[in-house]
């Protein structure tokens, strides 16, 4: 069988927009199948020996040759679709008030033909725009019209040839509407089953994707596991070699290596419990090491906290600097503790600035001693951790200490 892509070739244009492929194609065949038509019912009218009939045929059979042509060759339908829609629209009413052995009804045919191509090819307000320009028309023919030149369907005066081009002319314009009907619903089953088959193609690459995510979610919390049990062995080893440390000072020191390494160990082990790597909850995290800390200290019943959390959870990059600097400020509070005072209240508040800024404020009630070395590893390690996250430092110590920081874009 003898495929309708095979009686002229197809200049094959690619469009991102299947709508658009399928407008394209509706276009192309349309314009073409109406060339072989017109054609055809030229040839038919030599029957009939109709002049004005045969003109206007012939030149609406040139002006669809030139609009074809121009589609195929350009790729671009809806300049030829919008320009041919209002020229077969004049061509249309010439015919009506022109050729008054034609019956109205092969008009209206052929306004159908034109409104239906106007809504699918061009757009929803030129289609309008013809319908009603359509029934102006055919309404103001009967109204005036109908009665003069006489309806050649209530007339006897109409001779075989007559009758047999207005039999082809009725033939034609049927083919014409329904050719456009097959090529509009075998369009949209084909645009329909593309967009299935793009849509299975989407979710394949959906699962595959998942199932690498998935893979590497287990590989990556499985490095985590592995690195929090790693730095608790080290902490362990640690905790073993400095029984033997006398030293109180050397003591300390040690101690204080020991809670960074377990403020990191911990951050790991959040890591492998949380379902997601992309935000850390901080209010679980947080406490839990603050808790660990303090129950490390040899005062930790000495120790309130109050802990205020705005923010529910921040990006996983900043976590490790903030944990360590959160720890390096409640080992000053413990270090920095006057006997004279009963307790030590440190406040901690997580404030959200802004969509993606983050503020912390940290309080206690003591008050810090200068140190007589210029620059302790404490202080030197928070200044530069907060620099590292691309945060600010406020510090202040009277009539307490406090610490205020800024970071921009890390919630």
């Amino acid at each position: 069988m003898i495929s309708f892509k095979s009686i002229l070739p197809f200049t094959k244009h690619k469009f991102e927009d299947l709508f658009e492929e399928a407008n394209y194609k509706i276009t192309l065949r349309f314009s073409f199948f109406l060339c072989i038509s017109l054609i055809l019912l030229y040839l038919t009218q030599f029957i009939s020996y109709d002049l004005n009939r045969s003109n206007l045929i012939l030149f609406a059979t040139v002006v669809s040759f030139i609009f074809y042509f121009y589609t195929l060759k350009t790729g671009e339908y809806k300049k030829p679709a919008l320009i041919g829609s209002y020229v077969y629209a004049i061509i249309i009413e010439m015919s009506l008030y022109s050729i008054p052995k034609n019956p109205t009804i092969i008009a209206g045919i052929w306004m159908i033909n034109n409104i239906f191509f106007t809504f699918r090819c061009v757009n929803k307000k030129n289609g309008i725009l013809l319908t009603i320009i359509h029934c102006f028309s055919i309404s103001s023919y009967y109204l005036f019209n109908a009665q003069q030149l006489g309806e050649p369907l209530l007339s006897n005066d109409i001779n075989l040839f007559d009758r047999i081009g207005i039999c082809f002319n009725l033939l034609f314009a049927f083919l014409v509407f329904l050719f456009f009907i097959h090529q509009t619903i075998d369009t949209n089953i084909k645009a329909s089953l593309k967009i299935k088959n793009i849509n299975q193609e989407i979710f394949n690459q959906f699962e595959i994707i998942n199932q690498q995510n998935e893979e590497k979610t287990i590989l990556l919390k499985e490095i985590h596991h592995r690195v929090k049990n790693n730095l608790q062995i080290i902490i362990s080893l640690l905790r073993l070699q400095s029984y033997q440390i006398e030293d109180c000072e050397s003591l300390q020191s040690f101690n204080e290596a020991i809670n960074r390494i377990m403020a990191i160990s911990s951050i790991h082990e959040k890591i492998y419990q949380n379902d997601s790597f992309a935000n850390i909850k901080i209010e679980e995290y947080f406490n839990d090491l603050i808790r660990e800390i303090i129950s490390n200290s040899t005062i930790h019943s000495k120790i309130e906290t109050t802990l205020t959390f705005e923010v529910e959870s921040i990006k996983l990059n900043p976590i490790v600097p903030l944990a360590l600097i959160i720890n390096e400020l409640i080992s000053n509070s413990i270090k920095h503790y006057d006997e004279k005072n009963q307790k030590i209240n440190i406040e901690l508040k997580f404030k959200k600035v802004g969509d993606k800024n983050l503020q912390i404020t940290y309080s206690d009630n003591g008050v810090w001693k200068e140190s007589t070395k210029k620059n302790t590893l404490g202080i030197e390690l928070i200044t530069a951790l907060t620099k590292q996250i691309n945060g600010n430092l406020i510090l202040t110590k009277n009539p307490s200490t406090k610490y205020v920081f800024d970071f921009e874009n890390i919630i």
